[in-house]
């Protein structure tokens, strides 16, 4: 149920904030609470009122739930119940492949995002949500040292607020910069949009089982299908605008990429209610300026076959605290440069290979012909998705799965890896 929008209060735009930050999905979340631990004083800013749907697979793989431990921020995501996963299959035009996964959680994602700001908020921040944030040219006199953002409340509540730094964590096309015209998002001419049923699909024939990611490639598309703490199916689709347009509207779009996957999903997808995006493949011309960081996917869109998309998010954020504390005590241009090296880390090549086939479902089709018969090829691509490692495995028990230690594979250790730990 939507509520009333918060009354910007003289408490709030009169405060001078060490950091605001626009945009409470994963990473914007993640750094507000790293942020507020090192004492700082933090507003997040979510424009939507929360909790809230997103189209997200809400897949949290290996990567991901290391961040969260590192933060100490495990034992939230373990509460949700999600379900453990441990396999990826690939349906391409009626040919098949399954590889291991090294572990991983399916959680709906307005789950995920109410734990982490229920963090930030036990940890000092203030949160709004329903309030639409501005990142502002300042020309005040102390210009060099704040930054100012403007919040719209409602119709006509609108307030400027200070901060020593701003972190703009808004996603696609980071609207909160759009008064900045240093700050430009490119569309990949070909970028799909995104396509998520609001409600969970109930357990059907030609769903995927527990513990499994089932991606279905066909032509204009794919649909991700995974179960969820809540024993759904959950749904998500990219889906080309073509496609889209030429169908008679999402369901009919996703049961056409499913029927070209040769995927036997029995369910009605006329009867769910549909969520949609922009174009997905965005980026940005720049990641910082003076006093004012971009993160998670208002940096770059990372298409999340296994969860690469959270998993990039948080790990933005975890690498951007310390900049953060840096900036507040003390700006430095030479922070911007620190950013731009921080984020070129990022191993993008298997999402970006990953994504060259997924737009080729014949050549995806005959790759997996290929690769069945060389399992070997595909578990390693795997793992460079999602590096295996033993902390990804015992976090299994962490989640209450008694299943998972069984199905797993047995761990051989390395010892010359383990003595270079």
């Amino acid at each position: 149920m939507s509520r009333d929008p918060p009354v910007l209060s003289p408490q709030i735009t009169n405060t001078h904030w060490d950091v605001i930050v626009i945009g409470a999905g994963p990473a914007g979340a993640l750094a507000a609470i790293l942020s507020a631990r090192g004492g700082l004083r933090v507003l997040l800013v979510e424009k939507k009122s929360f909790p809230r749907d997103k189209v997200c697979g809400g897949c949290v793989n290996g990567e991901a739930l290391g961040v969260l431990e590192r933060c100490g921020l495990i034992g939230r995501i373990a509460a949700l119940r999600g379900k453990w996963i441990e396999r990826f299959e690939l349906r391409a035009l009626g040919r098949e492949l399954s590889v291991p996964l090294s572990g991983g959680v399916a959680v709906s994602r307005s789950k995920i995002d109410q734990a982490l700001v229920a963090d930030a908020v036990e940890s000092g921040v203030r949160f709004l949500d329903q309030t639409q944030a501005t990142v502002l040219e300042s020309s005040t006199p102390d210009r060099e040292l704040v930054r100012e953002v403007e919040l719209r409340s409602g119709t006509s509540d609108r307030r400027v607020v200070t901060g020593r730094v701003v972190v703009a964590a808004d996603g696609l096309g980071h609207h909160s910069l759009e008064r900045l015209p240093q700050f430009r998002s490119h569309v990949h001419p070909r970028s799909y949009v995104g396509l998520a049923a609001r409600t969970g699909v109930t357990p059907v024939v030609g769903a995927p089982a527990n513990g499994t990611i089932s991606l279905a490639l066909g032509r204009g598309g794919y649909v991700g299908l995974v179960r969820d703490e809540t024993e759904s199916i959950h749904l998500a689709a990219a889906v080309s605008p073509n496609l889209l347009r030429n169908s008679k509207g999402p369901a009919d779009c996703v049961a056409q990429i499913l029927r070209d996957a040769r995927c036997p999903l029995e369910v009605d997808l006329s009867s769910l209610t549909w969520q949609g995006t922009g174009p997905l493949t965005q980026s940005t011309n720049r990641v910082a300026d003076r006093r004012l960081f971009v993160v998670g996917d208002a940096v770059r869109y990372i298409e999340p076959f296994t969860g690469e998309g959270i998993a990039w998010a948080l790990a933005g954020a975890e690498r951007l605290a310390p900049l953060l504390s840096a900036a507040c005590s003390r700006w430095d241009d030479r922070l911007i440069s620190v950013w731009n090296r921080e984020l070129s880390k990022h191993r993008r090549w298997p999402c970006r290979l990953l994504t060259g086939i997924a737009r080729f479902p014949q050549f995806a089709r005959l790759a997996s012909w290929g690769l069945s018969h060389i399992p070997s090829v595909p578990c390693w691509l795997a793992g460079q998705l999602d590096r295996h490692s033993e902390r990804t495995r015992k976090m299994a028990a962490l989640f209450n799965l008694p299943s998972a230690n069984e199905t797993q594979p047995p761990l051989v250790e390395n010892p010359a890896a383990k003595d270079a730990a």
